[in-house]
Protein backbone atom coordinates (compact mmCIF):
# COMPACT_ATOMS: atom_id res chain seq x y z
CA UNK A 1 0.00 0.00 0.00
CA UNK A 2 3.15 2.24 1.16
CA UNK A 3 4.00 2.11 -3.01
CA UNK A 4 0.38 2.84 -4.40
CA UNK A 5 -0.26 6.48 -5.83
CA UNK A 6 -2.96 8.60 -4.18
CA UNK A 7 -5.15 9.37 -7.83
CA UNK A 8 -6.81 12.63 -7.31
CA UNK A 9 -8.21 12.76 -10.16
CA UNK A 10 -10.86 10.05 -8.86
CA UNK A 11 -11.09 11.48 -5.11
CA UNK A 12 -13.85 13.24 -3.56
CA UNK A 13 -14.31 17.14 -3.34
CA UNK A 14 -13.55 16.29 -0.06
CA UNK A 15 -10.29 14.55 -0.18
CA UNK A 16 -9.47 17.25 -3.28
CA UNK A 17 -9.86 19.78 -0.16
CA UNK A 18 -7.89 17.81 2.59
CA UNK A 19 -4.32 19.61 2.48
CA UNK A 20 -2.54 16.41 4.02
CA UNK A 21 -4.47 14.34 1.40
CA UNK A 22 -2.89 16.27 -1.53
CA UNK A 23 0.29 16.66 -0.17
CA UNK A 24 0.51 13.14 0.00
CA UNK A 25 -0.55 12.67 -3.57
CA UNK A 26 1.93 15.30 -4.94
CA UNK A 27 4.66 13.89 -3.04
CA UNK A 28 4.07 10.66 -5.18
CA UNK A 29 3.09 12.31 -8.27
CA UNK A 30 3.28 16.22 -8.73
CA UNK A 31 1.58 16.76 -11.64
CA UNK A 32 -1.94 15.57 -9.90
CA UNK A 33 -2.06 19.12 -8.80
CA UNK A 34 -4.16 19.09 -11.29
CA UNK A 35 -6.90 17.92 -9.55
CA UNK A 36 -6.48 19.72 -6.21
CA UNK A 37 -9.02 22.37 -5.11
CA UNK A 38 -8.90 25.82 -5.96
CA UNK A 39 -7.54 26.77 -2.99
CA UNK A 40 -4.79 24.60 -2.51
CA UNK A 41 -3.18 24.72 -5.90
CA UNK A 42 -3.32 28.29 -4.16
CA UNK A 43 -1.25 26.78 -1.18
CA UNK A 44 2.85 27.49 -0.83
CA UNK A 45 3.06 23.93 1.07
CA UNK A 46 1.20 22.16 -1.49
CA UNK A 47 3.29 23.25 -4.59
CA UNK A 48 6.38 23.20 -3.38
CA UNK A 49 5.60 19.68 -2.29
CA UNK A 50 4.26 19.21 -5.99
CA UNK A 51 6.92 20.80 -7.89
CA UNK A 52 9.67 18.82 -5.56
CA UNK A 53 8.28 15.84 -6.83
CA UNK A 54 7.87 17.04 -10.51
CA UNK A 55 8.83 20.55 -11.47
CA UNK A 56 6.40 21.21 -14.43
CA UNK A 57 3.49 20.92 -11.71
CA UNK A 58 4.03 24.28 -11.81
CA UNK A 59 1.52 25.03 -14.58
CA UNK A 60 -0.77 23.98 -12.30
CA UNK A 61 0.24 26.12 -9.47
CA UNK A 62 -2.19 29.06 -8.90
CA UNK A 63 0.30 30.96 -6.61
CA UNK A 64 2.93 32.86 -8.10
CA UNK A 65 6.44 32.96 -6.35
Amino acid sequence: MANDIIELKNATNEQRSNKEFVIAAVQKDGLQLEYASETLKNDADVVIAAVMNDGMALKYARVRF
